[in-house]
């Protein structure tokens, strides 16, 4: 099942023309991350499996009432009060970012992907192409 799941995201990826895409679960608490899957193009570091994040609070918040993020122009496309992210994406060189809340196996989860080699418009199609990879994942 995970090779299934890498090779959707693969394709996910090709199809988006983006540069990462991971699948998170959201867990219990609302305030942490666990990323379960992660594909990359080449040249782009994968996320790691397994990994886990402590959310800041501005995203913490997002992912608890389940907006979808269309972040085209990091870090500028953040509020004043999403000063922790601002320093996330200066580390990770992150420069767009697009997540939705979806469901795998009844499990709340966040598919998300991203730009690094350069900036993106995100349009609704984008939107609704993550979402739907999401739940098939």
């Amino acid at each position: 099942m995970d090779g299934e799941i890498a090779a959707a995201l693969r394709r996910l990826v090709k199809l988006l023309g983006t540069d990462r895409s991971t699948l998170i679960e959201v867990l219990r608490d609302g305030n942490a991350l666990r990323v379960t899957h992660s594909w990359a193009a080449p040249g782009i570091d994968p996320f790691p499996e397994d990994a886990s994040e402590t959310l800041s609070a501005w995203y913490a918040a997002m992912v608890l009432r389940g907006v979808s993020l269309k972040l085209s122009r990091l870090p500028d496309d953040l509020p004043a009060e999403a000063t922790a992210e601002r320093g996330y994406v200066a580390r990770r060189g992150m420069k767009s970012h697009l997540a939705v809340r979806s469901w795998w196996a009844e499990v709340p989860v966040r598919a998300r992907t991203a730009m690094f080699r350069a900036y993106r418009a995100w349009s609704e199609a984008d939107e609704r192409q993550l979402r739907v990879a999401g739940r098939s994942s």
